[in-house]
C-alpha cells in the first residue's frame, strides 16, 4: 500500500470534539495533564490513583449503591477510556503510514522514481488493496474492534443526558468506517435482533397477503366470488 493510500483506507479518528467534551465533564480535573499529551502518550496513559480513590469513595457513599450509579463519574470514565482507545487506533494507523513511507523510499532508491510511479507492481499498490496479514494492519483491526466493543458495552442508563449524541456519535461512525474495511459487524446484538424481528414480521405479512391474493384468484377462477 502506498503511504498516501494509508489514510484513505484507514482515516485517522478526529479527536478534537471528543477531547473537548471530555475536558468539560465534571471530573476532568482529575486528568488535567491528559489534555497536553500527544496521541501516542494518550494511548498508553495510566489512570491516576485519584480516579480509583474517588471510585472507592463513591462505592462507600451511603447515598449511592456504587460508583457505577454516579452518572457524572461513569460518563467521565467511559469517555476517557474511549478517547484512549481511539488514540490507540491513530497510533496504529500512523505506524502503518511510516512503515509504508519507509518501504517507498527504499523502492525509489532501487528502481527510481519514474518506474516506481508508473510501472512497478501496480496491482500491489492499488489503493483498494491491503495485506490483512500485515502486523500493523492487524493492530489497526484489533484497536478498531476494541473501540466498537466499548461503544456497544456502555450503558445509556448510567451516563449523563446527551452523552450519546455529543460524545459517542462524535467517534462512532469514524470507527465504524474502519471496522467496515475489515468487515467487522458494527450492529449491536439489540440492533441485529430488532432487524431480524422486522424481517420476520415482513415475511409474515407478505405471506398473509400472498395467501389472501391466491384465495381471491381461486374464487375468481371458480366463479365463487
Amino acid at each position: 500500500m502506498r503511504s498516501n493510500d494509508v489514510f484513505i483506507n484507514f482515516p485517522l479518528i478526529k479527536l478534537e470534539k471528543p477531547l473537548s467534551y471530555l475536558r468539560d465533564l465534571k471530573y476532568s480535573f482529575l486528568i488535567s495533564n491528559f489534555f497536553t499529551l500527544t496521541e501516542g502518550e494518550m494511548a498508553t496513559y495510566d489512570y491516576p490513583t485519584s480516579i480509583s480513590r474517588l471510585r472507592e469513595q463513591l462505592n462507600n457513599s451511603r447515598y449511592l449503591d456504587s460508583a457505577y450509579h454516579d452518572k457524572d463519574f461513569n460518563s467521565f470514565v467511559t469517555a476517557l477510556g474511549l478517547v484512549k482507545a481511539c488514540a490507540n487506533i491513530n497510533v496504529a494507523i500512523n505506524s502503518l503510514y511510516l512503515k509504508s513511507k519507509e518501504k517507498e523510499l527504499e523502492l525509489i532508491k532501487m528502481i527510481g522514481v519514474y518506474c516506481y510511479n508508473n510501472s512497478y507492481n501496480n496491482h500491489y499498490y492499488d489503493s483498494c488493496y491491503f495485506d490483512k496479514n500485515d502486523e500493523d494492519i492487524i493492530k489497526i483491526k484489533i484497536a478498531a474492534n476494541e473501540v466498537k466493543e466499548r461503544i456497544h458495552g456502555y450503558s445509556k442508563k448510567y451516563t449523563i443526558e446527551g452523552f450519546e449524541d455529543n460524545f459517542i456519535n462524535s467517534i462512532k461512525y469514524q470507527v465504524y468506517t474502519i471496522c467496515d474495511r475489515f468487515h467487522i459487524e458494527t450492529r449491536s446484538i439489540t440492533e441485529r435482533a430488532t432487524e431480524k424481528g422486522i424481517d420476520i414480521i415482513t415475511w409474515i405479512v407478505l405471506f398473509v397477503l400472498f395467501c389472501v391474493f391466491f384465495s381471491f384468484i381461486a374464487k375468481c377462477a371458480t366463479g365463487n366470488l
